[in-house]
């Protein structure tokens, strides 16, 4: 009995960390902004990370709609992004890096 406990607790923890290392922190990233897509500016964003980020500015694109500028800090550095907002919905219906160090402070570790 207790071999066959300790094979399947080996098995389970060798599944556990194969999961954890084979998840990209910038892919995840990615695609938490990319959920974000559809929602509101004025809802409290549901980040799993727990880093509140701060709107820095906002400004008017030639499109009609509007940019919002967002920045937060982590042990990389500062991620900085942008949310593409219609004034008339107030949804999201983009998002992009603002700057070249995306690779680098943008990461969600799952």
């Amino acid at each position: 009995m207790v071999p066959y406990l300790f094979r399947m607790v080996l098995v389970i923890l060798f599944l556990l960390t194969n999961f954890c290392v084979s998840v990209d922190p910038y892919k995840y990233f990615e695609a938490e902004m990319q959920a974000e897509v559809g929602k509101s500016v004025d809802d409290a964003p549901s980040y799993p990370w727990r880093v509140r980020p701060y709107l820095v500015f906002t400004k008017s694109l030639l499109n009609g709609h509007f940019e919002y500028h967002y920045v937060y800090e982590n042990i990389r550095g500062l991620c900085r992004y942008v949310f593409e907002v219609d004034p008339t919905t107030r949804k999201i219906v983009d998002w992009r890096y603002d700057g070249e160090d995306k690779d680098k402070a943008c990461f969600v570790i799952p």
